[in-house]
């Protein structure tokens, strides 16, 4: 099965082929034991190297990019998802599951996230779910979700990422340590460097804005280096890639 999806970028078309249909994010069963369709995964990056938006940080220090050029995706799929359930009343579904793929309406920014369940308070009627296009994590009340997968034919756009270079003191995040990410990591333009393999779920990375490194501008009261763990204690880039002990 061939998948084709047409992406515009600066008025010029690019049809982005996918040989074999991805395995799906999110399904299971509803309340009535059916099949829940999913969203798809993220393509893969463009290159080891690429112009990125950083959108999050959570608490486990995992920074979620989409491709810059993607910014118009967004903007698209939010006026799609908006003109979708604008169609039609919407009764609030009675049972949520959790991996279930959902789309969340937020009322203060007047706009929809494809998202997925992660979590299911069903006492407090709310749920908590990830946006798939950002990687933002929020809790919503069962009014704000809506059933469906719209737009299903467009990957999910969020990259997860570590960071390669440093960790926080003892690899432990805090949130002290999460809120250094936050405040200048997040939200803005700036490339993407990758050391492990593109097809890895969770990417190795070094973040630059403006051509510096941010791994070298953390403070060095929360952060250290990582060193390859062999004898050599090395923090060499070109090491640690090739070496087994360097990851």
């Amino acid at each position: 099965m061939k998948l084709y999806v047409v992406c515009i970028q600066d008025d010029a078309e690019e049809e982005v082929v996918y040989d074999e249909m991805p395995p799906l994010v999110g399904g299971g069963t509803d309340a009535e034991g059916l099949s829940i369709s999913g969203w798809l995964p993220p393509s893969l990056p463009p290159s080891k190297k690429f112009f990125a938006y950083s959108t999050y940080v959570d608490k486990n220090g995992v920074i979620y990019v989409h491709e810059f050029r993607h910014e118009y995706t967004l903007e698209d799929l939010n006026y799609s998802l908006a003109r979708h359930y604008e169609r039609f009343e919407l009764a609030q579904p009675a049972h949520w599951a959790a991996d279930e793929p959902c789309v969340a309406y937020n009322p203060d920014k007047n706009k929809y996230y494809r998202s997925r369940i992660l979590e299911v308070d069903a006492e407090k009627s709310e749920c908590t779910v990830q946006y798939i296009d950002y990687g933002n994590i929020e809790t919503h009340p069962f009014a704000n979700l809506r059933k469906g997968t719209p737009m299903r034919h467009i990957p999910s756009l969020a990259y997860s990422c570590k960071l390669f270079s440093s960790r926080p003191i003892g690899g432990i995040w805090t949130a002290e340590a999460v809120n250094f990410i936050d405040g200048g990591m997040i939200d803005v333009e700036c490339t993407i460097q990758i050391y492990n393999d593109i097809r890895s779920p969770l990417l190795a990375i070094d973040l630059y804005i403006d051509w510096t490194r941010m791994a070298d501008v953390l403070p060095k009261c929360a952060f250290e280096f990582v060193h390859c763990s062999c004898q050599l204690r090395t923090r060499d880039l070109a090491h640690r890639i090739v070496c087994p002990s360097g990851w």
